[in-house]
């Protein structure tokens, strides 16, 4: 466990060295921060948050710059243990996220890509954005027929016309009564249920009444889950991509340069980063999602409004003001929430 001191040691070194690029020395930061110690102490502590793998000695330098787990610490500090962050945004970010509040003839995408654009604009980095509308559909019909002695196509058919087919492979043979009466069952247990409670009913229930009719339990879940995934529909968009090209350095290789851009450029890599974001914010580093590490940094959150499902993501260098980004992005969230 860090002291009082050492977390204010740590968190300073942050800020100074995101604002500067240049390693954090003991006089640097007394100088620039409200400590009020003596510089022994200071190295001190300096040589305590070494030796926990949360700053970094340069060889170049007697000055340290912080770790990957350093920055993992601050950002959690941020995000979990300042609930008035809002605070922190200066008059001219607060004026400019505004235009928020006078958005609302706009549709949940349209002031989500209003959002992106802003943040963008404000930070200079690339902003992504990903809306996942879910389609309310019911169970309608369900229909069992056999391929050959073992294999059977399980067709399912909503209340919106959508047809979902599943292919069933069986260690054992269904007698055509087995199969009518399996279909029987299957009509009469999910009529008009929602397929998230046919889902649930069919996970759960239907394959021990299966069991009681042909002596073995057969899972339909895959078809219940394709036509549940199917009734998601999309949209994504990225604002300020070109601004991606920040993050990378003479010392970037040519591998990690392409990886970036794919990823930016509507990848199944960031489809999936977007559609696991979670109400509650999170911080990622390259070394979390990228098979190259570049110094970047990917804050994400999503937000539910009027039943879609909507996440906003932002790509910045892992030197970012995180004082000012964390509740930059955390106050348009909540803006967006409110509508």
């Amino acid at each position: 466990m860090l002291t009082s001191r050492q977390k204010e040691v740590l968190y300073a070194i942050v800020r100074l060295y995101n604002r500067s690029a240049e390693p954090v020395g003991s006089r640097t930061l007394l100088r620039e921060s409200k400590l009020e110690v003596s510089p022994a102490t200071i190295r001190n502590d300096m040589v305590v948050l070494e030796g926990k793998g949360l700053l970094k000695k340069m060889h170049t330098s007697s000055g340290r710059v912080p770790s990957l787990d350093a920055y993992r610490q601050y950002a959690d500090v941020l995000i979990h243990h300042h609930p008035e962050l809002d605070l922190k945004l200066s008059e001219a970010d607060l004026q400019s996220i505004k235009a928020l509040t006078q958005s609302n003839n706009y549709s949940i995408f349209q002031r989500a890509l209003l959002a992106a654009d802003l943040l963008a604009s404000m930070t200079h980095y690339t902003v992504t954005v990903f809306d996942q509308a879910q389609h309310i559909h019911s169970f309608q019909d369900f229909k069992l027929v056999p391929l050959d002695s073992n294999s059977y196509i399980a067709t399912l058919v909503t209340d919106q016309g959508r047809i979902e087919n599943d292919v069933v492979t069986l260690n054992f043979s269904l007698s055509e009564e087995n199969i009518e009466q399996i279909n029987q069952l299957m009509n009469q247990e999910l009529a008009g249920l929602k397929l998230d409670e046919a889902y649930q009913r069919v996970r759960l229930s239907i394959p021990l009444m299966i069991q009681r009719i042909v002596g073995y339990q057969i899972d339909f879940t895959n078809l219940i889950s394709k036509a549940l995934n199917h009734a998601k529909s999309h949209q994504y968009y990225v604002s300020g991509k070109h601004n991606i090209f920040n993050l990378l350095d003479v010392n970037t290789g040519i591998d990690a340069f392409k990886e970036l851009l794919e990823l930016v450029d509507g990848s199944n890599q960031l489809f999936n980063l977007m559609e696991q974001a979670s109400p509650e914010m999170e911080v990622l580093f390259s070394q979390d999602f990228l098979e190259h590490e570049v110094p970047m940094t990917f804050i994400r959150q999503a937000y539910e409004s009027q039943g879609e499902q909507v996440a906003i993501g932002l790509f910045g260098p892992s030197t970012m003001a995180y004082e000012r980004v964390i509740p930059l992005v955390n106050r348009v969230i909540n803006l967006l929430k409110a509508y």
